[in-house]
């Protein structure tokens, strides 16, 4: 096994943290479009169009050149998660591909579903929101920690732990100090000597 898998609280806050950071570069990119679309042009439909495509594209190259880079987004750095391949390798293009549509297609039926709910059609909204659940928490009846992305695709988001440092206690031990001090250029001859 490569790793620890990641909790899904962890996932969640990474998610939430990488689309916030997208959806602000989104707005300020768009904005001098929306001017010209709208207010130039009064196309609000195009607008519409454009900004759906766009918002879209941009998650999709984020999130699969930071899976076939390094397996982190930056959320996942904040987090300290990584995606890698069942075998612990990082993702290929086409694995990161698919396991980004599948994971947006969740998040998309979960906002449609949202969406539908507060229209007030909750027989529509129930199947949708379903289909997140079932894709995120089955995780939790699944181990290693893996969404059904994850299961469909053979990959794993792993909990990062942080490196171990040495104390600092134990650089004031008198056999580290002693360690850490530079001999005399006498003293230490007399060492090589013996």
């Amino acid at each position: 096994m490569p790793g620890p898998g990641a909790a899904l609280w962890r996932r969640f806050a990474a998610d939430f943290y990488d689309a916030l950071l997208l959806l602000t570069l989104w707005m300020i990119a768009m904005a001098p479009i929306a001017l010209y679309v709208v207010g130039v042009r009064k196309d609000s439909a195009a607008m519409h169009l454009i900004g759906h495509l766009s918002l879209g594209a941009l998650f999709l190259a984020y999130f699969v050149h930071y899976s076939t880079k390094n397996g982190q987004t930056l959320g996942m750095q904040a987090w300290r998660l990584r995606v890698v391949t069942t075998n612990g390798a990082t993702l290929g293009w086409k694995r990161a591909l698919a396991r980004t549509l599948l994971a947006t297609a969740w998040f998309a039926a979960l906002l449609t579903g949202i969406g539908q709910w507060f229209a007030g059609h909750q027989a529509a909204a129930a199947p949708l929101l379903a289909v997140f659940f079932v894709a995120y928490f089955w995780m939790l009846a699944n181990r290693p920690e893996q969404a059904l992305h994850d299961t469909l695709t053979g990959t794993r988001v792993l909990f990062v732990p942080r490196p171990i440092r040495p104390a600092a206690a134990a650089t004031d031990s008198p056999e580290s100090a002693s360690a850490s001090v530079p001999l005399p250029p006498a003293a230490a001859e007399s060492d090589k000597a013996d």
